[in-house]
């Protein structure tokens, strides 16, 4: 499980870390937004929108819904997606130090086009609008997730099969992805010296978030 960072990772491994991060993920959320609130909790009244009783248990509640939908999807996405890697064009050496890093960016690629899709296409925006409904903008948003988006938001994710990268293999860079975009969800988080200057780029996108959101 730990050759991603000590040695060459193969299909089990990627499959091991996917259930590790799912598992992590839970408590992961809960432990970032009890640190949120606590962060928040000093500042004065107006200065954050903060944390509502009711609105993060409907945040919470649509993201169990997603796991739900997102299991039941698997039987429906999974085999779309080993059909077209059978007829992949190239195939790829994922032990390799590079490949991990190509993963992460070609997901990152098509989750770009899958979002900006659906704030432009009623279809998309049908399901990805819930994501919207808050009037807070905090870490338990980030969980207000569309409950029927996984049975064909897949799709903007087909060209990576037939680009050579395993359904199970995305599934980790999928997840990879998730978690990061959870704890940019925030309005806390501000950054100074030389921290801003090197990372500036994770300033922005969280300030983005918050203009996307507003």
């Amino acid at each position: 499980m730990f050759g991603f960072v000590s040695a060459p990772m193969t299909l089990p491994d990627y499959e091991q870390w996917t259930l590790l991060m799912y598992v992590v993920a839970i408590p992961y959320f809960f432990a970032a937004m009890a640190i949120e609130g606590w962060a928040m909790r000093n500042k004065p009244q107006g200065f954050y929108a903060g944390y509502e009783l009711k609105d993060s248990l409907c945040s919470i509640a649509m993201g169990a819904l997603k796991l739900v939908t997102m299991g039941l999807s698997v039987f429906w996405a999974y085999p779309i997606m080993l059909w077209l890697f059978e007829y992949r064009v190239v195939s790829w050496d994922i032990s390799t130090w590079w490949f991990v890093p190509l993963l992460l960016v070609a997901d990152d690629f098509c989750y770009y086009w899958y979002h900006r899709v659906a704030h432009r296409c009623a279809a998309f925006w049908a399901e990805h609008s819930n994501h919207h409904t808050s009037e807070r903008y905090n870490l338990s948003t980030a969980l207000r997730q569309s409950v029927l988006g996984p049975f064909y938001t897949f799709i903007f994710w087909l060209p990576l099969p037939l680009l050579g990268m395993d359904p199970l293999v995305l599934t980790f860079a999928h997840t990879v992805n998730l978690l990061y975009q959870y704890w940019i969800h925030t309005e806390t988080f501000e950054v100074h010296g030389w921290f801003e200057k090197v990372f500036q780029f994770i300033q922005e996108k969280s300030k983005l978030k918050r203009v996307m959101f507003a």
